[in-house]
């Protein structure tokens, strides 16, 4: 861990300054598998979705009961645990690139999403199909019967479950409600077959309880196979896939890899050691992944928020460590991603901490983001240039942004600008 001064990597006690990369001096980063971040993040499409935290969980755990009943070969299993997790993501989109088929809407963006985390095409088609019914009557395409990936069809199925139960019920009531649904009104959405695979694993206790498991992406993600080894370089893959969904969510494209790539240099300038600037960079990708759950009329918004929007917008950096939080070895940086947003002089969100309070790590990620946002266009302003973004955020040193931080942003963004990260002003 980087102490405030020097380049010492012994963590400072309560003695000392209290400004230490992170909280914590004993979580380190893991080598993780491609599933073990999409299933522990996939809570952040659920807030996108306004559902509750687990949704996507819950539809895969019961989408793959159903696979299992059937029979259903390990790969195509593989593939439907993403095609159930990433279902919705696309809500969270709202500006895809101009050369991509956007005909289903959030269905299409899903499948965009799913292809930037690497997932392959029978998994984007899957994904785009979720949507589509067995009676040919479903959207974007009117397909029907065996024109529909399996996956999708048990994605709907268990969607289709997931809809008839409530986070207050328990399994008992839920198995009973949805027992005495009527079948007949799922097989025109998904077939006799899955309908019929589908009742016979709701009398199954062991499909029932898992689903009040709060630990239940992480099993999803502990059972599943077909990923190959874990690795750091992965964790950053997928890091870097998430903060571009992110970008499109309703900022500029490149916005998280651009805020990741400062946060690091400046991290190595301030003398952290090599894992915490790489801990630095996948924050930088991630810092803003609770803000899929504040609604688009709030964080579009081009006038003053009120203040009961402003209390939602303050949550996002809480909904973000949350989610953040649920990876192994992510409990320092999901500190960092809930304090991006606290200030020096104590008047930041959400918890008004103040100076020695907010590890140093926080307010170099937050003045990462702050600087960048200065750069982009905004509503009611004009990109700013480099030296304007600088001048303004030196003028509020020890208010709103560390001295330290801001005085290395001109070294930090000279020496990208040499390696060509970013473009020169």
């Amino acid at each position: 861990m980087a102490q405030r001064a020097g380049g010492s990597t012994t963590a400072t006690t309560a003695a000392g300054d209290g400004k230490l990369g992170g909280s914590d001096p004993s979580g380190e980063l893991q080598p993780l598998r491609r599933i073990d971040l999409v299933a522990r993040v996939s809570g952040a499409f659920d807030l996108a979705e306004s559902q509750q935290l687990g949704h996507a969980a819950r539809v895969a755990h019961i989408a793959l009961a159903i696979a299992r009943r059937m029979g259903m070969e390990a790969r195509a299993k593989h593939r439907l645990l993403y095609v159930a997790l990433l279902h919705d993501a696309g809500v969270a989109v709202r500006d895809l690139p101009e050369n991509f088929d956007a005909t289903g809407g959030h269905t299409a963006a899903g499948a965009w999403a799913a292809g930037l985390l690497g997932l392959n095409k029978p998994v984007q088609a899957a994904i785009r199909a979720s949507h589509e019914r067995w009676d040919g009557e479903g959207r974007p395409h009117g397909l029907a019967m065996a024109e529909i990936p399996e996956e999708a069809l048990l994605v709907i199925a268990a969607h289709w479950v997931s809809d008839q139960i409530s986070p207050d019920d328990n399994p008992l009531r839920a198995r009973t409600k949805v027992l005495n649904s009527p079948a007949p009104a799922l097989g025109p959405l998904v077939g006799a077959r899955i309908s019929e695979a589908l009742f016979e694993v709701l009398r199954e206790d062991s499909m029932w309880m898992p689903l009040w498991d709060d630990r239940l992406a992480a099993q999803l993600a502990e059972a599943a196979g077909g990923e190959g080894n874990p690795s750091l370089a992965t964790v950053l893959s997928v890091a870097t896939a998430l903060g571009d969904i992110i970008d499109a969510s309703g900022r500029e494209h490149g916005r998280s890899r651009r805020v990741a790539a400062l946060a690091s240099e400046l991290a190595r300038l301030l003398s952290f050691d090599e894992h915490d600037q790489l801990r630095m960079s996948i924050a930088g990708h991630l810092m803003d992944v609770g803000h899929l759950g504040v609604p688009r009329h709030i964080g579009e918004k081009p006038d003053i928020l009120s203040v009961d929007e402003m209390e939602v917008m303050r949550r996002h950096p809480g909904w973000g460590a949350q989610l953040l939080r649920r990876v192994p070895g992510f409990e320092v940086l999901s500190d960092w991603v809930q304090h991006h947003h606290e200030r020096p002089d104590g008047r930041g969100y959400p918890g008004l901490l103040e100076g020695s309070e907010v590890p140093l790590a926080a307010f170099v990620l937050g003045a990462a983001d702050a600087y960048w946002a200065l750069r982009s266009d905004r509503s009611d302003r004009k990109a700013l240039t480099e030296a304007e973004a600088l001048a303004v955020m030196e003028d509020t040193v020890g208010e709103q942004f560390d001295a330290e931080a801001v005085e290395a942003l001109p070294d930090a963004l000279a020496a990208l600008a040499a390696a060509d990260h970013v473009e020169a002003a």
